[in-house]
């Protein structure tokens, strides 16, 4: 399914932009209010206890004035049988800790904390937002949080966005797996700059581009400077 689960600014910090969870989800919205609670299948295993998660999350969007409005909320989310059990792809850590045969060291269980303002300056959108979670299973290298601002929007002929985010993820904040898969080259154990660009040739036709300047494995090795730069073509069929 679509992932349900609000993300301030769209910032990857917890969960791809792309995941597809499986599962079971239930939203519900009444006025200014919005929920959703969840349940995910992560990994099934034949010999041993499979992997789930649980998700859920409160959230409200207020009005202020006639052009602005706040939205921000709380969430939890709690991974089941990570001790002990290797990576949930392909056995990669890609940041997190594991222990000598590469098996999860820690349990997942985390809080976070979110909000957007959004807003116009002239005809521009303008969103500022921020996004915080903490892995409550460790004592060290258990925080991540994201923050930036987003302007214009690319949807219709001519128009224009431009966005930064700065996003500091530490090794076992959360599942390496499932949050951005190009920042710092994928997982955890990063920080540094997210900058992007999009120009709509059409409603149709969208270009864009995105530069990524990280940090990497300070935590987990050496730490050493990540670059990579993104152009992508997007085309909507509807």
């Amino acid at each position: 399914m679509k992932n349900p689960l609000y993300k301030a600014g769209g910032v990857p910090l917890v969960w791809d932009s792309d995941l597809n969870p499986e599962g079971l989800a239930l939203t519900y919205k009444s006025g200014k209010f919005f929920s959703t609670v969840g349940g995910y299948s992560v990994e099934e295993r034949s010999t041993g206890d499979d992997s789930l998660l649980y998700v859920a999350q409160l959230g409200a969007k207020f009005p202020l004035g006639d052009i602005s409005s706040l939205t921000a909320g709380v969430g939890y989310f709690a991974y089941t049988n990570t001790i002990g059990n290797l990576p949930f792809y392909n056995g990669r850590a890609k940041g997190n800790t594991v222990d000598l045969i590469g098996a999860y060291v820690y349990e997942y269980k985390n809080t976070e904390l979110f909000a957007q303002f959004d807003t116009r300056v002239g005809n521009w959108p303008l969103k500022i937002y921020a996004h915080a979670t903490q892995n409550s299973e460790v004592s060290v290298q258990d925080t991540a949080y994201a923050f930036g601002a987003k302007v214009g929007s690319a949807k219709q002929d001519g128009e224009m966005e431009f966005s930064w985010t700065y996003q500091d993820i530490e090794a076992d904040a959360v599942i390496a797996t499932y949050n951005d898969s190009d920042f710092g080259g994928g997982g955890t154990d990063a920080d540094g700059h997210l900058l992007k660009a999009k120009y709509a040739i059409s409603r149709k036709i969208i270009l864009g581009g995105t530069l990524f300047v990280n940090n990497v494995d300070r935590f987990q090795g050496v730490e050493r400077d990540y670059s990579r730069l993104q152009l992508d073509v997007e085309f909507k069929f509807n």
